[in-house]
Order: structure tokens, then C-alpha cells, then sequence
């Protein structure tokens, strides 16, 4: 019987965001993902709607972490806005490796 090696990623994500904002007020999203392993980890992001995306970080801003070595700490940043009045929530972001 052969063996299949098997790769455990671990992520950890961080999220800032201001609580509450006024009605078109630009609304600044930053979301970080620590990984220990040598790829740097991407970030899909939801669906802003009822926001509007105003600018975002097509390139992340990537450095090594200090926690490992090999690994990777990129930082991505949203601006949004919207014209709406309300209590609006955002989906959940995605972070994947590899």
C-alpha cells in the first residue's frame, strides 16, 4: 500500500473595517491572511453589493511573516461606498493556498 503525502495549510485571516459609516462615505476594508507554507495566499472577495467598489489592491502588499519563515502575510484593501441608508453586513471573505 502506497502512501499519499498529504499538505496541511494553515490560514489565519484578520478583517478591519470601521463598525458603522454614513451614506456615501468611502468605506476603507482591509483583510490580512498569515500562511505557513511557500505560496502566498489569495483572497476572493464577496460580493460588495449594496456597495460599490470605488478602488481595491489588484497586487497585495506581501511580506514574510514573522511567525514562519517560509511563510507569507499579504495584506489586501477595498474601498466601497454606498448611497443606501441602513444596517448593511458583507459576506464572508474567501483565502485560499495553492
Amino acid at each position: 500500500m502506497l502512501g499519499v503525502p498529504t499538505v496541511a495549510a494553515q490560514l489565519a485571516i484578520v478583517a478591519h473595517a470601521p463598525d458603522s459609516a454614513t451614506a456615501c462615505e468611502a468605506i476603507e476594508v482591509s483583510i490580512a491572511v498569515s500562511s505557513s507554507g511557500a505560496a502566498v495566499p489569495r483572497v476572493t472577495p464577496p460580493s460588495f453589493r449594496p456597495f460599490d467598489l470605488l478602488r481595491n489592491s489588484a497586487w497585495p502588499r506581501v511580506q514574510r511573516s514573522r511567525l514562519s519563515r517560509t511563510g507569507f502575510l499579504p495584506e489586501y484593501r477595498y474601498t466601497i461606498t454606498t448611497d443606501r441608508i441602513g444596517t448593511f453586513t458583507l459576506p464572508p471573505f474567501e483565502a485560499s493556498v495553492g
